[in-house]
């Protein structure tokens, strides 16, 4: 996204698709991996590499990534997408609004649940 939200239109100019690979100047997805990886902070990328690496199932690895990417579906993120819902209040505890903080880390019914989940 970095890389695209740099780029500007110019009017009169004809549009053409460029890859700037130093070495090939062709698309590869290891390219376009290390592009991505280089803007990642270092700490952020030993979270990743620990998480990957865990011994858990790939759809646990998976939704911890989602998790953390901010792609879980909640009610914050449907209304941020205009779907119309009656409230964006956590639909266990009705308290507060339904964030993956909120979630994962101080709704206290679900918190109760991951706990059973967890034994």
């Amino acid at each position: 996204m970095v890389v695209l939200e740099v780029q500007t239109l110019k009017t009169g100019k004809e549009d053409k698709g460029l890859w700037r690979d130093p070495q090939t100047c062709k698309y590869y997805v290891k390219s376009a991996y290390a592009i991505v990886s280089n803007s990642i902070p270092s700490a952020s990328k030993d979270m990743y590499r620990v998480m990957w690496g865990l011994l858990v199932s790939p759809s646990a690895q998976c939704f911890v990534w989602r998790a953390l990417q901010n792609r879980i579906t909640k009610k914050q993120n449907l209304i941020r997408r205009l779907v119309h819902l009656v409230d964006s209040l956590c639909v266990f505890s009705g308290i507060e609004e339904e964030t993956s903080s909120h979630l994962f880390l101080t709704c206290q019914i679900a918190s109760v649940v991951l706990n059973c989940c967890s034994k």
